[in-house]
């Protein structure tokens, strides 16, 4: 899922177009976030529902990772434009390719131990806050074997996503690493969210 870069002003670039990206999709998807979130308080306000201040933004806050999401892994960055096809930005061997970036030497920054690390730990983070705030915005997702699912499925979403988009030139890593990765992350954002609820209840 990572990308990676040669030069400080490529990575300059990234961070641009990443923050670019995001205010793009906010720009489209919360008018219509906020046009269906009316329209469904205007029917609860008939059924005198009362408004939950917490629920909504708590389904605010999952909306903004989900666009901060999709502009790190899915919207086209610049140094994936730039970067050529290779076999090895192609990996659906599990554990392999992040056992031998991690085993390499080599004083590149793609190939050193602290960029191996960091796309590990990285990868890990993005889907932890999945972990924290799906079950927070629904009971439904309220068990291990739903975060696991969903975390699954989205992060091979996300790897189909980035497979379809070598076919327009811009070749992002597609890596089985990074669906295990993602979907630790999730899991260890429930566990953090499943204890810290447990306490919260245990002194009500």
């Amino acid at each position: 899922m990572g990308v990676c870069g040669n030069s400080e002003d490529s990575i300059k670039a990234m961070i641009i177009q990443v923050g670019t990206s995001i205010l793009f999709l906010a720009a489209v998807t919360l008018p219509v976030w906020a046009a269906i979130r009316l329209a469904i308080h205007t029917s609860k306000g008939r059924e005198n529902q009362p408004l939950s201040i917490a629920r909504e933004s708590l389904l605010a806050a999952f909306l903004l990772y989900l666009i901060c999401l999709a502009a790190v892994t899915i919207m086209p960055l610049p140094i994936s434009r730039f970067r050529s096809p290779s076999a090895e930005a192609l990996n659906l061997i599990p554990v392999l390719h992040s056992v031998k970036c991690l085993a390499k030497k080599e004083t590149g920054v793609p190939e050193s131990v602290k960029f191996c690390l960091e796309n590990i730990l990285g990868n890990v983070a993005l889907f932890f806050p999945l972990g924290v705030l799906l079950p927070s915005v629904g009971n439904r997702f309220n068990a291990f074997q739903k975060i696991f699912a969903v975390a699954v499925c989205g992060s091979l979403g996300i790897e189909v996503t980035q497979l379809i988009s070598r076919q327009m030139e811009i070749y992002r890593t597609v890596d089985i690493d990074d669906v295990l990765l993602n979907t630790i992350g999730a899991i260890l954002g429930y566990i953090c969210y499943a204890v810290v609820r447990h306490y919260a209840n245990a002194e009500t």
